[in-house]
């Protein structure tokens, strides 16, 4: 959505990219109870930025 609104805006040079990173209860304490009665070190977290001119914004 973010993407398409850069676009309908003329912002030109505008890329989505995907970023992932391992939720656990280090960087996110709240999921410790979730991770632990799963038996999981970490659950993977996806996330989208654009990326304009180089420059990535979340």
């Amino acid at each position: 959505m973010l993407r398409k609104l850069a676009e309908l805006n003329d912002i030109p040079n505008i890329k989505l990219i995907p970023g992932m990173y391992r939720m656990n209860e280090t960087n996110t304490p709240k999921v410790g109870n979730v991770l632990a009665i799963n038996k999981l070190d970490f659950i993977p977290e996806a996330h989208c930025y654009l990326n304009i001119e180089k420059k990535e914004l979340m």
